[in-house]
């Protein structure tokens, strides 16, 4: 998601990045550019010590929102790469880096604003930038509504390519999560 609303921020048609976050692809074409790299790298997470390597979509996931977007990690490689493959949004990134203070306040702003600010008439609960649904057949209704939020935001913006992931756990325990009646939150 993150990477998506920065795309919509920087707003630039110059280069791929909005219509690669929007269709969904954005990730596969960093691992793609950086494939040719064989060796792991260290991140030094929170949760301790994580070896993250270059040809695993969640991995540079990891390593976006690490280097690229909030931490101060030197990861040149994903860098260079950020950088070859969108020069213009590249250049948006650093101006917008260098006039906000803390770039992840802002994101998580937009993105609560999205999620928590739908009026659906279903019951729905979230978790970060999911949104957790009981019925399949609510899907389309969700996704239009999602879709006219971010428009509503950001007239004019490329819209994403949302998914609808089936999760049985969630479905499990939707109404004892909607209730409060679990102590493990999915």
């Amino acid at each position: 998601c993150v990477p998506y609303l920065l795309s919509i921020i920087i707003n630039s048609d110059q280069d791929d990045f909005n219509k690669d976050c929007s269709d969904g692809v954005f990730y596969d074409k960093l691992m793609d550019k950086l494939s040719n790299i064989k060796h792991s790298i260290n991140y030094y997470l929170r949760s301790g010590t994580k070896t993250l390597r270059y040809d695993s979509r969640d991995d540079i996931k990891v390593m976006v929102m690490g280097s690229l977007l909030y931490g101060n990690i030197k990861n040149q490689p994903l860098l260079d790469a950020f950088y070859e493959l969108y020069p213009v949004s590249s250049l948006h990134l650093n101006n917008l880096k260098t006039n906000n203070d803390n770039l992840s306040h802002m994101f998580f702003k937009i993105e609560s604003d999205i999620m928590l600010n739908l009026n659906l008439d279903i019951d729905f609960y979230t978790i970060h930038d999911a949104l957790c649904f009981k019925y399949e057949k609510d899907s389309k209704m969700i996704i239009d509504t999602i879709n006219n939020k971010i428009i509503e935001m950001f007239p004019g913006c490329h819209l994403p390519k949302l998914d609808i992931t089936i999760n049985d756990r969630v479905i499990y325990n939707f109404d004892e999560v909607l209730n409060g009646d679990t102590d493990d939150g999915v």
